[in-house]
């Protein structure tokens, strides 16, 4: 379903956008 992969990429790429911005443009160190 094309709508379900944009949705999830849409998703994807605001939990990456949060979560530079929780980490202070900063890469993640797990």
């Amino acid at each position: 379903m094309p709508f379900v992969f944009i949705a999830g990429f849409i998703v994807g790429a605001g939990l990456y956008h949060i979560n530079k911005e929780a980490n202070g443009e900063s890469p993640p160190t797990n």
